[in-house]
């Protein structure tokens, strides 16, 4: 949801939310072999922005966001950095 919400600052283009379709799938293959379980699919088209929506060029963003930014990009691939892992059961 996040990503949806900064999707024109992280991509420079706007959300055409007539187009947005939201499914939930119990088992969603991924990568060949792999397969998971509980995931949200949203598909949507998007444009590129108008000179009236503004949009941070690289470097210029507010230093928060780059944060967040690349937390988000970094997330998955190293969950060993993220507190609580591995999970105990």
């Amino acid at each position: 949801m996040a990503v949806l919400g900064w999707y024109p600052m992280l991509q420079n283009e706007q959300i055409d939310f007539a187009t947005v379709k939201w499914e939930f799938q119990a088992e969603y293959q991924v990568k060949y072999w792999k397969r998971l379980s509980n995931v949200h699919v949203v598909r949507f088209r998007s444009c590129s922005l108008s000179e009236s929506l503004p949009a941070w060029p690289r470097g210029v963003e507010p230093e928060w966001f780059t944060d967040w930014r690349k937390s988000r990009d970094n997330w998955y691939r190293k969950p060993w950095n993220m507190e609580g892992w591995p999970p105990v059961r």
